[in-house]
């Protein structure tokens, strides 16, 4: 079998000069194992509890310095350059993981709805970039006898692979992991040979045109993996809340069906057992551990695969939200026949309800809000190469300006980032990586795409499932509706009920349609007297998947969304369009030129940066700015109307009660939460005269903590007739008592304002506090290069 030039692969039955894979929908994969969770096996419950992939000795990253060389097209690939011999002295050092076009061997390119050339699918361009990966690893010598699986972490946009001159198989979906078992082909020791093949253009592009940067390259992790020829394949598990005898919403429900699987190499035999152990995260046991068989023989009519199932009760569980993640630990552990214990997982679960009911969104029987904003996996000096703490810095953010839902626009991020989303609360619509923008009515029923539909949106919820974070499944964005799209709803139906569906392409042409690929009806940028009108006849609760787009001098009317949202039934809330501006570091010489990117480093003459956007490397086809369209700087800075989000999503609003002269003024303070009272909250009041605090102190709420979704009238320490003439304002100011995961002790998370007539009795209108503007020299920068682009 040959790539063209390239020397004979060996991939059975599979022709590569007959048939491009690159230019066929049909073919997904090949040699590609089943998706599973974002789980690493280990050799006892201490080294799984770590939940450090690094701690297991049967784990090894292969990051680094690779040999990169960029071809013009997969078929002008050098002959042999997979083979172990081959010279690759001459190639260019390059960090993986990394996009090659952030490292100065082809261009980003941004565009929107247009694709970056002239579409006809499944063809692409002759001139088609690739990029050749080189590097060799050593396998420990203890893995000896046992399984060993390569991990592509993610690869835009196909990704070809071989092992000692051997291919091992190919990937398509830039977002999502491929792995590999590469047992057969790899030695002990030293010496083993990975050779890498990226293709930038491929039928897959037409499925992956969003709203973002076109990329290429390796961007998340490379690693190897050791299990025993028996091994853990699959973890599913559901974790439920139900009533206790008091009415509360406090008795855990977790069931879980855990898979084994068998290498080629040897044959399903008896004797398997698995016990599962739930725990708190401080290692604490909650019940008994419970031990089930597995099936090994049975007849082939009834068998349904070597599953062992476990069900259990939990009493007073502390359940998940976003505003009190409350997480668990569950261990997995797989023993042989001789008791044996053969491989560990763990993972962390938190217990809670979604469900759709009638025109309500419901998150453990309430109908909570959602104040969301969409995000993509974006950094602006490596793309979409992500830190872990610099996911961590966007959530923290996040939660600190009020936000509580994230939607993984327009595909799914990396798995970290769900984990973190579980740990500090955040509400995720997990979005299958499908989006067909420039195509949007035609492949959706095109058979052809009918088989990368389908794997995108199942591999997505088989990788994710576990997330307690996870409230929705999203069939994609922006890829009209078709019969794809009720294939993949039906299989995710059938896989996971406990979660609703998301797809504003069902609902684009007919307001109540589309119930086979959505339960909840999520338009793009509906006015708010048509969402209001929506909420009258809908049969299904509103969440918008997008709306107050976030470029120039925008996001006005978001405190009448708010108002509307609240005040509104069946209508719950949306997704701001969207977190970050995508701007692009691009450094600058002496006279303010763009210097092209260079492999791992700073651009020689390099002086200055500034953040690029479409058109500013050369391309001839983009959509200049709209791609800075964020409520934060590419630097992550907040812009003012983050500051206007905190207001209007602060967790409790207090209000001005009547008060008289000589008397202390009353304050309505309203818990506008849904599950947390305001215990963790401290409350402080100001009085300013023309602009200068005159009393400031601590608001006295009851000894009772004020519950969810209830008030309390309380006295303010006052006497009007100390107050001196002049304009008086009276603040009250919300702050965090304690620390928590994502903010200080005292950190300020809300506020009201009122002035005070001479009559000394307290107004009802809020005076919004401005929010600070930014004046960094950068900010500056990119707000003249906006205003620039948009007069050309």
């Amino acid at each position: 079998m040959e790539l063209c030039s390239v020397a004979p692969m060996t991939l059975p039955g599979f022709d590569l000069a007959a048939t491009k894979p690159w230019e066929t929908p049909e073919l997904v994969a090949i040699n590609r194992l089943p998706m599973r969770p974002a789980t690493w096996p280990g050799p006892d419950p201490a080294t799984a509890r770590s939940g450090a992939r690094d701690d297991s000795p049967w784990f090894r990253r292969l990051d680094g310095t690779w040999k990169f060389a960029l071809a013009d097209a997969p078929d002008r690939a050098p002959m042999g350059f997979e083979l172990p011999a081959f010279a690759d002295d001459a190639w260019t050092p390059i960090t993986v993981p990394s996009l090659f076009t952030m490292q100065g061997f082809a261009a980003p390119i941004y565009t929107n709805v247009q694709m970056p050339f002239r579409p006809r699918p499944p063809f692409v361009p002759d001139a088609n970039p690739t990029g050749l990966y080189r590097r060799t690893f050593a396998v420990p010598r203890d893995w000896k006898g046992r399984r060993v699986v390569l991990h592509f972490g993610g690869a835009e946009s196909v990704l070809f692979v071989w092992v000692n001159g051997r291919a091992v198989g190919m990937s398509k979906d830039s977002r999502l992991a491929a792995e590999f078992d590469i047992t057969d082909v790899v030695k002990l020791g030293r010496n083993n040979t990975l050779a890498a093949m990226v293709v930038r253009w491929s039928d897959a592009s037409y499925v992956e045109d969003q709203d973002q940067w076109w990329h290429a390259g390796i961007h998340r992790e490379v690693a190897i993996y050791s299990t025993a020829h028996t091994y853990i394949a699959d973890i599913h598990i559901n974790a439920s809340l139900d009533a206790d005898g008091l009415g509360r919403l406090s008795l855990g429900q977790l069931r879980c069906r855990v898979e084994l699987a068998w290498s080629e190499r040897v044959k399903p035999d008896a004797g398997w057992t698995v016990e599962l152990q739930l725990e708190t995260l401080a290692g604490r046991k909650v019940g008994r551990a419970q031990r089930v068989s597995v099936p090994h023989v049975q007849e082939p009519y009834v068998f349904d695969g070597h599953y062992a199932r476990f069900e259990l009760a939990v009493p007073n569980v502390a359940a998940w939200t976003h505003e009190n993640p409350n997480l668990y630990r569950v261990l997995v552990t797989m023993r042989d026949a001789n008791d044996n214990i053969v491989e560990v997982q763990s993972l962390r679960i938190g217990f809670r309800n979604v469900e759709v009911r009638g025109q309500e969104f419901l998150l453990n029987n309430e109908p909570v809000l959602i104040y969301g904003i969409n995000r993509h996996d974006f950094d602006p000096d490596t793309g979409r190469v992500i830190s872990e703490a610099n996911m961590r810095a966007d959530l923290v953010l996040m939660k600190q300006f009020g936000f509580n839902a994230v939607r993984t626009a327009h595909s799914p991020n990396d798995p970290r980032f769900l984990d973190l989303c579980d740990e500090l609360g955040m509400m995720v619509i997990d979005e299958s990586n499908i989006e067909s923008h420039a195509l949007n009515f035609s492949l959706c029923n095109d058979g052809r795409y009918l088989e990368a539909v389908l794997q995108r949106g199942r591999r997505m919820v088989m990788r994710d499932k576990n997330h307690a974070c996870i409230i929705m499944w999203s069939l994609g964005n922006e890829a009209g509706y078709g019969a794809n799209h009720d294939a993949l709803a039906g299989w995710i139906r059938h896989y996971d009920p406990t979660r609703p569906l998301h797809y504003e392409g069902a609902v684009m042409m007919d307001w109540n349609g589309g119930k086979a690929a959505t339960d909840v009806l999520c338009p793009m940028y509906p006015p708010i007297e048509a969402i209001k009108l929506g909420a009258s006849i809908a049969d299904r609760p509103i969440i918008l998947c997008e709306y107050s787009h976030a470029m120039g001098n925008s996001n006005g009317t978001l405190g009448e969304y708010f108002d509307t949202f609240q005040k509104t039934f069946g209508l719950q809330g949306g997704f701001i369009w969207e977190f970050w501006d995508h701007g692009l570091t691009q450094h600058l010489d002496a006279n303010g030129s763009p210097l092209p990117y260079v492999p791992n480093g700073k651009p020689s003459g390099a002086v200055s940066t500034r953040s690029a956007y479409g058109g500013d490397f050369g391309e001839r086809r983009h959509d200049a700015n709209f791609v800075c369209d964020g409520m934060v700087w590419p630097d992550r800075t907040p812009k003012p109307a983050m500051f206007e989000h905190r207001f209007l999503a602060r967790p409790v609003e207090v209000q001005a009660a009547p008060g008289r002269a000589g008397r202390a003024g009353r304050v309505t303070i309203t818990n506008r939460q849904f599950f947390r009272d305001t215990s963790w909250l401290r409350l402080r009041y100001e009085i300013a005269v023309d602009g200068k605090i005159i009393s400031k102190g601590r608001v006295n709420v009851p000894a009772i903590a004020i519950a969810p979704r209830s008030s309390a009238t309380v006295a303010l320490p006052l006497k009007w007739s100390a107050i001196p003439a002049g304009e008086c304002t009276i603040t009250i100011r919300q702050t965090v008592a304690r620390a928590t995961d994502w903010c200080a002790a005292g950190f300020e998370i809300g506020h009201d304002q009122w002035l005070v007539e001479r009559s000394a009795r307290l107004t009802s209108v809020r005076s919004r506090t401005p929010a600070t503007p930014r004046s960094s020299q950068q900010a500056s920068g990119i707000r003249m290069r906006l205003m620039r682009k948009s007069c050309q």
